[in-house]
């Protein structure tokens, strides 16, 4: 959301994040200035992984 707001300048991501890490395929690519890219596609162009996300569920 921050992204897409014209006066929000940094938001604070401390990496690693093993809770959202662990649980995608794809990681967050940073440019030459350690800035997040901000993908042209909806969200944050993460890819969930489904098997993570059931080991982490509870539900075994």
């Amino acid at each position: 959301l921050a992204a897409a707001h014209p006066t929000a300048r940094w938001v604070e991501y401390i990496t690693p994040s093993p809770y959202i890490e662990d649980i995608i395929t794809n990681k967050f690519e940073l440019d030459e200035n350690g800035l997040l890219t901000i993908p042209t596609t909806p969200g944050l162009g993460l890819e969930l992984d489904w098997d993570a996300i059931k080991h982490f569920s509870g539900k075994r």
